[in-house]
C-alpha cells in the first residue's frame, strides 16, 4: 500500500501556464510539451509530440505508441518520473534537426537520458470552422520581389474561395529516444 503514495507522486501535476506554454516552436518548448502530457497523464497528448517518423516506425498510430509507452514504463518504471526530467543541454544537428539531453533526479531515480528532434513543415486550409485539408510538406520560404513565398499542394476538391485561413509552419517533433542502458528506440 505504500507504494500507492510513492507512485501518485512521481509526476507532478501540470501547472495551468504548462499546458498554456504547451507547443512545438523549438526543441525546448516540444520536450517540455511532452512531459506536462507525461506528467498529466495524456497519452493522446504525447503522441502529438512525436514526428511521423516516429509515429509509422510505432505503427503509425496511437496504439502503437501506448504499446512502445507500456513497454518502456515495464522495463524502466523510472519513467513515471521523467515528467519531473530537467534539461542539461540542446544541442542542434543541422537546420532540422536537434538533441535534447535531459536528467531525472529525485529520490530513487537519478537518470540522463536524451530525445532526438526533427523539424517537420506542415499545412493545414481552413473554411470557418472547419479543416478541409492537412498535411505534411517541405517548409520552405524565399523571397521574390520583397514577398515572402511559400509553396504548399492545392486541395484538390475545396473551393479556394472558401478558405479562411491557410496555416503553414515547421514544428519540433520527438523523433528517438536514447534511453540508459538501452539501444537507441526508434
Amino acid at each position: 500500500m505504500a507504494a500507492l503514495p510513492l507512485a501518485a507522486c512521481l509526476a507532478p501535476e501540470p501547472e495551468p501556464e504548462d499546458w498554456l506554454a504547451y507547443g512545438f516552436r523549438g526543441p525546448e518548448e516540444t520536450f517540455r510539451s511532452f512531459l506536462t502530457a507525461l506528467a498529466g497523464d495524456r497519452p493522446d497528448l504525447e503522441y502529438t509530440c512525436l514526428s511521423q517518423g516516429l509515429k509509422e516506425r510505432q505503427g503509425g498510430n496511437l496504439l502503437g505508441y501506448l504499446t512502445l509507452r507500456d513497454e518502456l514504463r515495464h522495463k524502466m518504471p523510472w519513467l513515471k518520473a521523467a515528467a519531473r526530467a530537467e534539461i542539461e543541454s540542446v544541442e542542434r544537428q543541422g537546420q532540422d534537426r536537434a538533441r535534447v539531453v535531459a536528467r531525472v533526479d529525485w529520490l530513487l531515480w537519478d537518470e540522463t537520458f536524451a530525445v532526438e528532434l526533427v523539424a517537420e513543415g506542415f499545412y493545414e486550409f481552413w473554411a470557418d470552422a472547419e479543416r478541409v485539408e492537412d498535411g505534411f510538406y517541405p517548409f520552405s520560404l524565399r523571397a521574390e520581389r520583397g514577398n515572402a513565398v511559400a509553396r504548399v499542394p492545392a486541395p484538390e476538391e475545396a473551393d479556394l474561395n472558401a478558405v479562411t485561413e491557410l496555416r503553414l509552419g515547421r514544428e519540433w517533433k520527438i523523433d528517438s529516444f536514447e534511453l540508459p542502458d538501452e539501444a537507441p528506440q526508434p
